[in-house]
């Protein structure tokens, strides 16, 4: 199994309306803007790839190691996230891959 974790939306306090209020996560959406002092402390490799197709998924070591982390401490930071799991893609998908972690590329022949 392979997992990606998403992060879209942060609780913020109104002081204004007294109520909780969502906010777009700014700039980019998903962990590499909500949860990259994690991703820096825990020291994950960031690779340079420009193919703006590419999604990153933690493998089931990286799940365990870095992963599950991630996660916690976004929902304790007041972000929805939410946790895709899959089955390992096909090699020809993989563009990149470490213990951690791997770049692949959506499978063309499937629809979402």
């Amino acid at each position: 199994m392979i997992y990606r974790i998403l992060v879209d939306e942060k609780w913020n306090w109104d002081e204004e309306k007294s109520e909780a209020v969502l906010r777009p996560v700014p700039i980019l959406k998903g962990p590499a803007s909500a949860l990259a002092d994690i991703m820096w402390e825990m020291h994950l490799p960031a690779p340079d790839l420009s193919n703006p197709r590419v999604r990153f998924y933690f493998t089931e070591f990286g799940w365990r190691k870095i992963g599950r982390l991630m996660t916690s401490v976004g929902k304790k930071r007041g972000y929805l996230v939410k946790v895709i799991r899959r089955r390992t893609p096909q090699r020809s998908q993989i563009v990149y891959r470490d213990q951690l972690q791997m770049a692949i590329l959506p499978d063309k022949r499937k629809k979402g």
